[in-house]
């Protein structure tokens, strides 16, 4: 099962990330962006605004995307897979 847990800034999400952690233990957690290692290069480019274009700032976010589905989410197909934002975050 792949659960996102989604929101704006200060909705809520970490803390019912960490209400499920302590109830799910054995779930992989992760995040878009920044759940894998070039997830975290990404993620810091984009905070820092290296990108000087809106499209180029939408497909490092999408490059992270790939990556994250591919090393986190179908390696992890037949287990409990936590989220905090997917791609609901990008529309």
């Amino acid at each position: 099962m792949y659960v996102v847990i989604e929101g704006i800034d200060t909705a809520g999400k970490s803390t019912q990330l960490e209400i499920l952690k302590n109830k799910f233990p054995n779930a992989i957690f992760t995040k878009e962006p920044g759940g894998t290692a070039l997830g975290i290069k990404l993620r810091e480019m984009i905070l820092n605004g290296e990108a000087s274009s809106k499209t180029a700032e939408m497909f490092l976010f999408l490059a992270d995307r790939a990556e994250h589905t591919q090393e986190i989410i179908l390696k992890n197909k037949n287990k409990l897979i936590i989220s905090d934002r997917s791609f609901i975050s990008g529309i």
